[in-house]
């Protein structure tokens, strides 16, 4: 009989030890999730990623601006050069070293080529974006909804041209209410 009381204190102490394991894991994940990790909110008239990438409203989960670990189409937050009054978010369209090639088809649209990648774009007048080389630690930043109002100043790389790595701050993950 004591044989038997030991055999079930033993399995009772691995049961509560595996419970404190389990704990530490999830606290610890926690913990990792709070330090590399922000949640964000879209302000809810910031309709220029919609609707194909992230809602205006959408709670987002974000990360440090890294560089070297960026790809075509992450959503990044920025401060737009010489638009220091607010940040804005849009979507990689071309990374450092790419080349870029604008055709202006006709007043107010043209299709740009990035590496491999074609698409129609609207141009307003006096755009920015030039074909060429994308400089080192520079980005070609573009708004998701890339219907274009000229009368309306929703700023992207057509804008100010370039954006600098340093005045990018953070890169989206994803959005937690996506069905919203």
């Amino acid at each position: 009989m004591s044989e038997s009381l030991t055999i079930r204190d033993k399995q009772r102490r691995i049961l509560r030890t595996v419970r404190r394991l389990v704990w530490l894991g999830v606290l610890g994940g926690i913990a990792f999730f709070c330090l590399k990790y922000d949640i964000d909110t879209i302000p809810a008239d910031y309709d220029h990623l919609a609707p194909q990438h992230m809602r205006a409203g959408s709670s987002v989960v974000s990360t440090g601006f890294d560089a070297d670990d960026v790809q075509v189409g992450n959503v990044v937050l920025y401060r737009a050069p010489g638009h220091d009054d607010g940040w804005c978010y849009g979507v990689i369209a071309g990374l450092p070293r790419e080349a870029v090639i604008v055709e202006e088809t006709r007043p107010g649209a043209g299709i740009l080529t990035v590496g491999d990648r074609r698409e129609q774009l609207p141009l307003p007048p006096g755009h920015r974006l030039r074909s060429g080389v994308i400089p080192e630690s520079h980005f070609l930043i573009l708004n998701g909804d890339r219907n274009f109002a000229a009368d309306v100043l929703i700023p992207d790389s057509r804008i100010f041209g370039y954006v600098p790595a340093e005045r990018i701050t953070k890169r989206l993950i994803i959005a937690l209410n996506p069905l919203q």
